[in-house]
């Protein structure tokens, strides 16, 4: 009997506890994170690089066809469609190498976010972990959490540990 006493007293105890609960402001968090930063910073001057690339391409090109336009009237019918399609082609050509090169700088936009992203929600598990947590819950807009205690909040926590990390 004093058996069935001790598993009921275990039982109701277990019971009692709460879970330890808190949420994350995903949208706080990544705008203070440093390693996002960087990685804006970095594909931000890769896309700056690429607009220059791509303006003074560009530029080359209205002055070619300035030229050719300018040209032109002193060529025959078949003259003139051969350059204007050599030209067209040319442009079309180096357009698209253009696009291909700004699909490829967002491609590894994406997936350097992608690999961050991972490494936050990595982290957050193993913070819950360690610190005991049943339940972290995402926050911000777009999160789950419509409404949470502000002592609930380990957003700073969380973002501590993050940039720590990447000091080291």
């Amino acid at each position: 009997m004093k058996k069935i006493g001790l598993i009921l007293a275990v039982v109701l105890l277990a019971a009692c506890q709460k879970d330890k609960m808190a949420y994350v402001d995903n949208v706080k968090l990544f705008e203070d994170l440093n390693e996002k930063k960087a990685v804006d910073k970095k594909f931000e001057g890769k896309q700056t690089q690429f607009a220059k690339k791509r303006d003074s391409i560009g530029s080359l090109y209205q002055i070619e066809g300035e030229r050719l336009q300018a040209e032109l009237a002193r060529l025959s019918q078949k003259e003139q469609n051969q350059r204007i399609e050599d030209y067209t082609k040319r442009r079309e050509l180096v357009s698209r190498q253009l696009e291909q090169e700004l699909q490829l700088i967002q491609a590894q936009g994406r997936e350097e976010m992608d690999s961050l992203i991972s490494k936050v929600r990595k982290t957050i598990k193993q913070y819950g972990e360690d610190n005991g947590y049943t339940y972290i819950l995402s926050g911000g807009e777009g999160g789950s959490v419509l409404y949470g205690q502000e002592a609930m909040d380990i957003t700073e926590e969380i973002l501590a540990v993050l940039n720590k990390e990447e000091q080291e």
